[in-house]
């Protein structure tokens, strides 16, 4: 197992890309990887299942795509959540 405390906190942009690319490498390699974000979109992109946290407790636990709703993420983040989608269908959220 590797376990990853915010692993691209203070990285540019193409370092953050390049961090996740590596975290998703290696878990399809059959590594366990543990990582913790505040970036949904990290999350959405490179988790398999995430656990979602406020003030110490769990409030959602499941498959990444599941539970990344703006609904959800309001709740967890306290501002209003803007959805952006692309011309794959690929969706992305940004704090509103």
């Amino acid at each position: 197992y590797v376990v990853l405390d915010e692993p691209t906190a203070s990285l540019d942009f193409g370092n953050q890309g390049r961090v996740m690319q590596e975290i998703r490498r290696l878990a399809a390699e059959g590594l366990g990887v543990l990582f913790t974000t505040h970036d949904p979109n990290q999350a959405l992109r490179h988790a398999d299942r995430i656990m979602m946290i406020r003030d110490g407790q769990a409030i959602a636990s499941g498959p990444a795509a599941e539970l990344l709703t703006p609904g959800r993420l309001q709740q967890l983040y306290s501002v209003p959540i803007e959805t952006v989608r692309d011309e794959n269908g690929g969706i992305a959220f940004l704090p509103g």
